[in-house]
């Protein structure tokens, strides 16, 4: 597998192409970050705030703020914003819930700490595709994708959840990748859609984060890009993997390499 995780592919990012800043990437979570620094520490004294969320006002605040920030994101069409902003306010708590305490089971707490080779890849890989299915349903519509769920988590959870979207990540990202349509062909043998597309894209981000011989240099490149100092990025997040790793996707298919 090519390895997609290197400053070369950040440098390659075209925001005029992509529509997404490197900026807003990496900034527009913040917000519900500092909400999650509202919940005391997870109890197991590593000082990390990944599966902190309590159910209670700052989860509820999280995501109805966390509906608003993606508006802007288009992350609601074809349908209208405010009844899904609703579903997800009112009904996402309990998903999100859920999710982290699968992770606490299985001892995860950060992408990082997952490995495809590891006992706990396979319930990783199957809780966030359930979780990011469950959320995307939450929009209604005859046809679920994955897009509304990743974007909701991926604010909540930034640590785990890459953002996926039909126009760039799916058409002219993950068609091209031989690697992703192998994965997803391996998990619809078990999964339903959109749970199987969200998983093979998972699959895809941790066998380039565990095979990254740059990574260090390429989360560089991705802060200065983004105009974040390192110190504001390590406090709001446990672990920048999954900015990194989408930022890197796209920067080489940008490049068409």
């Amino acid at each position: 597998m090519l390895n997609v995780i290197c400053p070369q592919f950040v440098n390659a990012y075209d925001e005029t192409k992509v529509g997404w800043p490197i900026y807003d990437l990496l900034h527009s979570p913040a917000a519900i970050a500092a909400l999650r620094k509202m919940n005391d520490d997870a109890g197991d004294g590593d000082g990390s705030d990944t599966i902190s969320w309590k159910h209670g006002v700052a989860l509820k605040r999280a995501l109805n703020l966390t509906g608003q920030l993606l508006k802007s994101w288009q992350a609601f069409r074809p349908r209208p914003a405010g009844p899904a902003i609703t579903a997800v306010a009112t009904r996402g708590s309990t998903i999100v819930l859920a999710f982290q305490r699968r992770l606490k089971n299985l001892k995860v707490r950060r992408i990082s700490d997952v490995r495809t080779s590891g006992r706990t890849f396979r319930e990783v890989v199957e809780a966030m595709a359930t979780a990011v299915a469950a959320i995307s349903r939450l929009k209604g519509g005859p046809s679920a994708t994955p897009m509304l769920g990743s974007k909701v988590l991926h604010f909540v959870f930034p640590e785990f959840f890459p953002v996926w979207d039909g126009a760039w990540i799916r058409n002219k990202c993950l068609a091209k990748e031989p690697c992703y349509r192998s994965f997803h062909e391996h998990y619809q043998d078990e999964l339903e859609e959109p749970e199987a597309e969200y998983a093979a894209y998972v699959h895809l981000m941790i066998e380039g984060l565990n095979n990254s011989v740059d990574y260090d240099k390429a989360v560089a490149a991705c802060l200065d890009g983004a105009s974040m100092p390192s110190c504001v990025a390590n406090w709001l997040y446990d672990d920048l993997g999954t900015f990194v790793f989408e930022i890197c996707l796209l920067g080489r298919h940008c490049a068409g390499l």
